[in-house]
């Protein structure tokens, strides 16, 4: 047990900070079960996407996760998606690219001194 005045309030704040991280813990791993399990269901919607950013974006926000493992789960769940919901991906369409028209061949003017 802590002994002095500053120890004991580090210890609340501690005990305090627990709790936090695993509330935030175990929304975060819900949400990352049930998008598994939609994305192998291929039932994965709209909401379920939705709600599973919001947790990560949370996360990361809270500083439970890095920001990178963040976008690596997000992309990870999301790969596939749109196929999935969409339909079969429409091809792409081939652009030509136009050259820039070439600019008048102004000389500038001597300046008078």
């Amino acid at each position: 047990m802590p002994i002095t005045k500053s120890a004991k309030k580090a210890l609340l704040v501690s005990m305090r900070r627990k709790k936090e991280n695993l509330v935030t813990k175990s929304k975060l791993k819900g949400a990352i079960k049930s998008a598994r399990v939609a994305k192998a269901g291929k039932k994965l919607t709209p909401e379920l996407v939705q709600a599973f950013y919001r947790q990560l974006d949370t996360a990361v926000k809270k500083k439970y996760i890095h920001k990178n493992k963040a976008s690596r789960l997000k992309s990870r769940i999301c790969q596939g998606y749109r196929e999935d919901s969409v339909g079969k991906l429409p091809p792409k369409v081939k652009t030509t690219i136009k050259k820039p028209a070439k600019k008048a061949n102004l000389k500038s003017k001597p300046v008078q001194k």
